[in-house]
C-alpha cells in the first residue's frame, strides 16, 4: 500500500513538473518568438504589411511585401524580416494584430462551447441528483430496517425479562405465553435481515441462539426447588443475546461501513 502511494506521489510530481515546464515554455513562446516566426514566414508578409499600414505604423512599399516604417525616420523600404530587427516594437504590434485577426474565425466554436457548458452542467447536476437520490433511498431503507429490528429486540427482551423475573420468585407461568408473539416477530425480522445481508453470519447465529434460549426457558420444570439461580442464568444469557442483537441493529443502520463482528462464526448470544 505504501509503495503504491509512493508511486502515486512520484507520478503526480512528475506530471506537475511537465505541466510547469510546459507552462514556462508556453509563456516564453508567447513573448514573441513563435509570432515572429509566423509573421516573417513566406505567404504572411503581405498580410503583415497591410496590418502595419492599417495601424499607421508604415506605408506600403512597391512590391507589396516591403514597407516603409513611419517610426524612426528610416525612410527606406524594408523587408518584413528587416523591419522586425530594426523596429521590434512596431513589428510586434502589427504581428500581434495579424495573429489575433486570423484567430477570429475560431470564435464560433467558443460560442458553441459556451452553449454546451450549461447543458453539460445540467447533465452533471442530474447525474449527481440521481446518485444522491439513490443514496438517500438506501439510507432510508437502512434506517427503517434498523428501527424494525430494534423494536423487535426490545419487545422480546422486555417480555422475556418479565417472565424470568417472575420465575425468580417462584411464579411466571402467567407471563410465559406473552413471550410467544415477540419471539415470532424477532425471528421473522432476523430471517429478513439474513436474506438482505447474505454474507453476514451474525443474524442466522442469533436466530439460532434466540430459538435455543426460548426453548430452554420453556423446557425448564418451573418452579424448581430454588428458581433464582436458573432465572439469573437465563437473564444473563438474555443480556448477552440482546447486546449482540444491538450490534446487528447498528450494522443494519450503516451497512456501508465495515462490521467485522457480522462475519464471525461464533455462536453469538451464548453466556
Amino acid at each position: 500500500m505504501a509503495r503504491r502511494v509512493g508511486w502515486t506521489v512520484m507520478l503526480a510530481a512528475l506530471l506537475g513538473m511537465i505541466v510547469s515546464a510546459a507552462g514556462r515554455a508556453d509563456a516564453t513562446d508567447t513573448a514573441g518568438d513563435s509570432r515572429t516566426v509566423y509573421c516573417v514566414r513566406s505567404g504572411n508578409e503581405r498580410p503583415l504589411v497591410k496590418a502595419a499600414v492599417a495601424l499607421g505604423l508604415a506605408t506600403g512599399g512597391a512590391t507589396g511585401t516591403e514597407l516603409t516604417p513611419v517610426r524612426g525616420g528610416i525612410g527606406v523600404d524594408l523587408t518584413v524580416a528587416e523591419w522586425a530587427r530594426r523596429d521590434p516594437d512596431g513589428f510586434g504590434r502589427a504581428c500581434a494584430a495579424l495573429v489575433a485577426a486570423r484567430l477570429l474565425p475560431a470564435q464560433p466554436r467558443s460560442r458553441l462551447l459556451d452553449q454546451l457548458i450549461p447543458v453539460l452542467s445540467a447533465v452533471i447536476g442530474a447525474i449527481l441528483a440521481y446518485i444522491f437520490g439513490i443514496r438517500t433511498a438506501r439510507s432510508a431503507r437502512s434506517d427503517r430496517a434498523a428501527d424494525e429490528l430494534q423494536a423487535a429486540v426490545t419487545a422480546y427482551a422486555r417480555a422475556c425479562r418479565r417472565c424470568l423475573t417472575a420465575w425468580r420468585y417462584g411464579r411466571g407461568r402467567e407471563f410465559e405465553d406473552a413471550m410467544e408473539e415477540p419471539f415470532e416477530d424477532l425471528q421473522a425480522v432476523l430471517r429478513r435481515c439474513a436474506g438482505q445481508h447474505r454474507r453476514w453470519r451474525a443474524p442466522l447465529r442469533l436466530h439460532e441462539a434466540l430459538r435455543e434460549l426460548d426453548h430452554d426457558i420453556r423446557a425448564t420444570a418451573w418452579p424448581p426447588d430454588d428458581p433464582a439461580p436458573a432465572a439469573n442464568a437465563y437473564l444473563e444469557r438474555l443480556e448477552h443475546l440482546q447486546l449482540d442483537l444491538m450490534r446487528v441493529v447498528a450494522a443494519v443502520e450503516r451497512p456501508g461501513r465495515p462490521h467485522p463482528s457480522m462475519f464471525r462464526g461464533r455462536r453469538a448470544g451464548a453466556p
